[in-house]
């Protein structure tokens, strides 16, 4: 089967954004840079297909089963101990840099971090030189936020 061919079957029971990123996820961690109606289908990838296809239509994020999600243009480790990132947090981080921009304001701190993403993304976009603590409650959410921070790379 193609992976065209199973998109077609199953791709219906996704939101077309969820099924772009399942795609686009499958694809990369193929390593390959082939078009979905080229792509062969092992036996092994159907049965992973239809597995995240079960647990979606069973009411499991998407990024909870592909262990990430995509923010402000960033890739953003997640599992079930944080909450996924949302779009609309990216209006938030748009009011905190023109707040940051147009004051005094080098400390932040980002309570209830969850992913990091907040922290992270400001760090990187702020026209300042900022100090980010970043502080959550939950264990399992800083070692997330601590694997986020880590991979892009900034200080916080």
């Amino acid at each position: 089967m193609k992976l065209r061919d199973w998109v077609d079957k199953n791709g219906k029971i996704f939101v077309q954004r969820d099924i772009n990123f399942l795609v686009d996820s499958f694809c990369k961690k193929k390593q390959t840079n082939i078009l979905v109606d080229d792509y062969w289908l092992k036996s092994s990838d159907t049965k992973y297909l239809n597995y995240l296809r079960d647990s979606y239509f069973r009411g499991v994020p998407i990024a909870y089963l592909l262990h990430r999600e995509e923010f402000f243009g960033f890739t953003f480790l997640v599992n079930k101990f944080v909450f996924i990132p949302r779009p609309e947090t990216e209006i938030i981080i748009d009011n905190v840099l023109d707040i940051i921009s147009n004051s005094n304001i080098t400390n932040i701190l980002d309570l209830g971090c969850g992913t990091g993403c907040i922290g992270i993304v400001v760090g990187k976009f702020s026209s300042k030189q900022l100090n980010i603590f970043a502080s959550d409650v939950s264990m399992e959410a800083l070692r997330i936020s601590k694997k986020n921070i880590a991979f892009h790379k900034i200080g916080i």
